[in-house]
């Protein structure tokens, strides 16, 4: 009677009693090599029976399904060598590089096959996928940042149609408490149609709402959005006395670049204050006579205007009485203001340099003496001379002086 071996496969990874296993770069065990190199001699010595080569079979079977080894026979690794010699023919069609591929993911046993409930699947697993990174949604609340935190300057405000969000600026400055897009929360308002601003940090409205949506928005943009993105409305006045005219130094809102032409620069925009609020025939008739001061009050130029809506300037002899930015006409009262103005002269301007180095315009004298009782020009105030859109002092063409005079201005840049 033949003496039984009395080796057995041991796996750590396996529990006991469990058929014969390979190991995970796909060979047999050592025994398991000899004893199919030995042939049927060798099977006779170890006892090993037809029966053991069919558990053998089936236990590589059922862990090629999840050892990614499915191209392997069973039939041929439970009749022939387990050996991966480059002269043997054990296993036609099969390579050593195709079974030890360690660049291709092997796939992790289901819990169905070990008995549990649960499976995970390492995150390494997974294909890599760009809009993973925004698939969670942050908000300032769910990270518990404060009203009013500094955070927000490490982001630029990205404002789209339907929504609001925060860009992270830095790649390197993104941790669990920034990630690198933060999703603005609208707050809701008890009454129709308020807007409040959801910035999350230092606002100067302190919770005041907006009337419209739209008004929001301009406040988003032009407050708490990227500068360079900022609207710029810059002065007309080429130079400006309080350099708005440069972008640096621009309004953000056209109806203030609108206050300052009227008020600053003494333009012919608007009206007198109390039309809308005059009801009776004497609230009206006071409103006239206020609105002629506010005529005579103003610095009308006969060779441009200024466009209520948009708050260009047009030039007449280029532009005529249309806006070619809006096309809307010139008001009737403020055309027969700069056409009843009458022709003058011409003089050049006088140009100094200021104490910090910029240009100053001075408005020349009047060459003749104004007689007693003598309405100045509206145009030139009685100097005889007003600007002609394009950073120069012209002769006013609607003072009676000397044809002859001499013709030119400097230019200011």
């Amino acid at each position: 009677m033949a003496q039984q071996s009395n080796f057995s496969f041991h796996d750590p990874y396996f529990p006991q009693g469990s058929p014969e296993k390979k190991d995970l770069s796909g060979n047999a065990p050592l025994q398991a090599r000899q004893a199919q190199r030995g042939g049927s001699a060798m099977s006779r010595d170890l006892g090993l029976s037809s029966q053991s080569n069919d558990t053998t079979a089936s236990s590589i079977s059922n862990l090629s399904n999840f050892t990614g080894l499915s191209t392997i026979s069973t039939n041929s690794l439970s009749t022939q060598g387990w050996g991966f010699d480059n002269d043997s023919d054990s296993f036609p069609g099969l390579k050593y590089e195709d079974v030890c591929d360690f660049e291709t993911p092997m796939d992790f046993p289901t819990g169905a096959q070990f008995g549990g409930d649960e499976y995970y699947q390492p995150l390494c697993s997974q294909p890599y996928n760009s809009q993973n990174e925004y698939a969670q949604e942050y908000t300032p609340s769910s990270l518990g940042w404060e009203l009013g935190t500094d955070l927000v300057d490490k982001y630029n405000l990205i404002l789209n149609k339907n929504k609001h969000y925060l860009q992270i600026i830095n790649e390197d400055d993104v941790t669990w408490k920034t990630p690198a897009r933060v999703n603005l929360e609208p707050i809701s308002s008890s009454q129709k149609g308020e807007a409040h601003c959801h910035w999350p940090g230092k606002c100067n409205r302190q919770g005041e709402p907006f009337s419209r949506p739209a008004d929001l928005e301009r406040h988003l943009k032009n407050v708490h959005g990227p500068r360079d993105l900022r609207d710029k409305h810059c002065c007309p006045y080429n130079p400006c006395l309080n350099g708005r005219h440069l972008k640096k130094n621009s309004f953000t809102r056209k109806d203030h670049l609108r206050d300052h032409v009227r008020d600053f620069h003494q333009e012919d925009i608007g009206a007198a204050k109390g039309e809308k609020t005059a009801r009776t025939k004497e609230e009206k008739r006071q409103w006239q006579k206020e609105q002629e001061k506010w005529i005579a009050s103003r610095k009308i130029t006969p060779t441009h205007w200024t466009c209520t809506k948009c708050v260009v300037r047009m030039i007449v002899a280029e532009h005529g009485w249309h806006c070619t930015e809006c096309n809307q006409p010139c008001e009737p009262e403020r055309i027969d203001m700069r056409l009843r103005l009458s022709p003058s002269s011409r003089e050049e301007a006088q140009v100094e340099m200021d104490g910090v180095g910029g240009m100053v315009r001075e408005e020349p004298q009047p060459q003749h003496k104004q007689h007693q009782g003598y309405l100045p020009c509206q145009a030139c105030s009685g100097s005889g001379w007003v600007d002609n859109g394009y950073g120069e002092w012209d002769p006013c063409p609607y003072c009676n002086y000397d044809e002859h005079s001499r013709v030119g201005a400097r230019t200011f840049q």
